[in-house]
């Protein structure tokens, strides 16, 4: 099995999360080396091992992201990164879009005329939100810029299935080529964004490319080294716009990304299952 890279989305004052997190890591992957990577106030990378690591067995790599927490969002970060109201170029929410041929006649910023497209300009965006959305892209630029084959996001109060790192090298082994994104919490369930239907990829036995919008949550996703590098060139040269979940489903559109659900095998990690409240607020 590979090693896995694992970046976790950590707001730094939330510790109980922080506990939480690296035991569902250690229980159900195991065998962690941590590196607590540098941020505002620690320039230093705190690098450790934990419980039960046994160096002749595959390692897996976690990072915390520690950068980016709301109470350092300087005005200067904010007016890099993110879109105003005031800006000629605006995000869509794809999820929403009146367009009916949206999947076959690609929209882009300058075809698409609708109510929707300042959905979010009346109520902004919460601090917490924004800080959310840049250790997520944090977390894509360093593994644009790491020698590894793919990268798992994480937020800190993420569930895992048991043996999820069998499941995980097990599904895909089955997967395209050129995917880009796949989502271990999507389900069909009610409550997911299934609007667009799906494509499944011949010849092999569960493997689906969700048809546009095609983000879940931001709980969990894997993604692929050239994505990574794609999407962080995205958002260094678009900004950021949205709640970074409604933001992945417009680039993920706009990218033509092909985006990997589960249908019909069972879901590897879950959301709204720790126990702990938002912490977006």
């Amino acid at each position: 099995m590979e090693n896995l890279h694992i970046f976790i989305c950590h707001y730094n004052p939330l510790t109980e999360r922080k506990t939480f997190i690296l035991n569902q890591l250690n229980n159900k992957i195991g065998n962690l080396l941590i590196k607590e990577l540098e941020c505002e106030f620690d320039s230093n990378v705190k690098e450790y091992k934990h419980e039960g690591f046994d160096e002749n067995k595959t390692i897996n790599y976690v990072y915390f992201i520690r950068k980016y927490d709301r109470e350092y969002l300087s005005k200067e970060i904010k007016d890099n990164m993110f879109l105003s109201c005031h800006d000629s170029i605006h995000n869509i929410r794809i999820e929403y879009l009146s367009v009916n041929d949206y999947l076959t006649n690609l929209v882009t910023y300058e075809n698409f005329k609708s109510k929707h497209n300042h959905s979010l300009c009346g109520r902004g965006r919460k601090p917490a939100e924004e800080s959310l959305a840049l250790k997520h892209y944090e977390a894509i630029r360093l593994i644009s810029n790491m020698d590894i084959s793919y990268g798992l996001i994480i937020e800190d109060d993420c569930v895992f299935a048991e043996n999820f790192k069998e499941k995980l090298d097990s599904k895909m082994k089955e997967f395209p080529q050129n995917w880009d994104i796949y989502f271990p919490n999507s389900s069909p369930k009610p409550g997911f964004r299934t609007k667009g239907g799906m494509t499944k990829i011949e010849n092999t036995r569960n493997i689906y490319i969700k048809n546009h919008p095609s983000s879940v949550f931001g709980i969990s996703y894997l993604i692929k080294n050239t994505a990574a590098k794609i999407l962080s060139n995205e958002i260094e040269t678009n900004k950021l716009w949205l709640a970074i979940d409604h933001e992945f489903n417009w680039v993920f559109y706009k990218l033509e990304f092909n985006v990997i659900w589960n249908w019909e095998s069972p879901r590897l990690t879950f959301w709204g299952q720790s126990g702990f409240k938002s912490s977006l607020v």
